[in-house]
C-alpha cells in the first residue's frame, strides 16, 4: 500500500480556494457527522486511487495529529471529543470477500446489522 505525505504544494493551494466556494452534500445520515473524508482528485493521485466506483470497499491507513482535544463532566455526564488532521494516507481496493467476512464480524459484536449488497465478483448473493 503507498502512503503519501498530504499536504497540498502552493498550486494545490490555490486551485483549492476556487473550489471552497462550492457547496459540499451533507451525506446521509447513517454514520455520525465527522465520519466522513472527501478526496479530492489530487489527493486521490497521491494515494493511488484510480478508478474508485460506489460500492467499492478500501483499506486505508494513516497518521493523524491531534488539533483539538476537550473532555468535560457535567450533571449529565461526560463529554468529550478530539478534532484529527489527517497528514498521511494510503488506501488499497480490498476484496469483496474479505471486506465482507471482517464487516460481518464487526457487525456481530455491534447492535447494527450488516447492510445487505447485491451479487458479488463470483456472481453469487453474499451470506
Amino acid at each position: 500500500m503507498k502512503i503519501a505525505h498530504l499536504k497540498r504544494s502552493k498550486k494545490e493551494a490555490a486551485e483549492r480556494k476556487k473550489e471552497m466556494s462550492k457547496p459540499i452534500s451533507s451525506g446521509d445520515d447513517e454514520y455520525p457527522y465527522g465520519t466522513r473524508i472527501r478526496l479530492e482528485k489530487d489527493e486521490m493521485d497521491k494515494i493511488g486511487i484510480k478508478d474508485a466506483k460506489p460500492g467499492d470497499h478500501y483499506e486505508i491507513h494513516g497518521h493523524a495529529k491531534v488539533m483539538h482535544a476537550h473532555q468535560s463532566a457535567d450533571e449529565h455526564g461526560e463529554n468529550r471529543h478530539v478534532e484529527l488532521h489527517i497528514t498521511h494516507l494510503g488506501a488499497a481496493k480490498k476484496d469483496t470477500k474479505s471486506i465482507r467476512e471482517e464487516l460481518k464480524e464487526a457487525a456481530e459484536k455491534s447492535d447494527k446489522p450488516l447492510p445487505r449488497e447485491g451479487k458479488g465478483k463470483d456472481g453469487k448473493a453474499p451470506d
